[in-house]
């Protein structure tokens, strides 16, 4: 009776074992993708000294590619599953919008504005754009719009 006694305790320690390290591993790629996937995290840039003053003073960055959307909002809903995308990005850029159901490409214009018609489906939609500049520079961006038939 005894050594059944121990092999369940033994068994039960190291099921519980294999639980928490389970968890363990499980918390750490859920930080590390939450944290260390989003590509949107601004940099700082290099500091150096002034030799005159001694202070601190940021070196200067040349201005980077960017991608705004105007229309629609971020976590917007609507009730049409067509939805026209427009915002700004460096002129002549090549964009790539990515659906839940389809992907599409188009061209920003000589002053950087662009606009996209997609469909929707229904319920939650996450929209990941990307922005390649002329020069190679990307740029990416994500929406969610959620499209429901419900009124509202």
């Amino acid at each position: 009776m005894r050594k059944e006694f121990v092999v369940a305790i033994i068994l039960g320690l190291a099921v519980g074992l294999l639980i928490v390290v389970g968890i363990v591993i499980a918390r750490q790629a859920f930080e590390k993708h939450r944290t260390g996937s989003d590509d949107t995290i601004n940099k700082l840039s290099p500091i150096s000294t002034s030799l005159s003053t001694g202070s601190p003073t940021a070196a200067p960055t040349p201005p980077k590619h960017s991608l705004t959307i105007d229309q629609p909002d971020d976590n917007s809903v609507v009730s049409s599953s067509e939805l026209m995308i427009s915002g700004k990005t460096t002129p002549q850029s090549t964009i790539a919008i990515v659906s839940e159901k389809n992907e599409y490409f188009t061209s920003a214009d000589e002053a950087g504005l662009f606009s996209q018609k997609i469909e929707l489906i229904t319920g939650v939609n996450e929209i990941k754009m990307a922005s390649l500049a002329p020069n190679e520079e990307q740029a990416e961006i994500t929406l969610t719009v959620v499209f429901t038939t419900a009124e509202f």
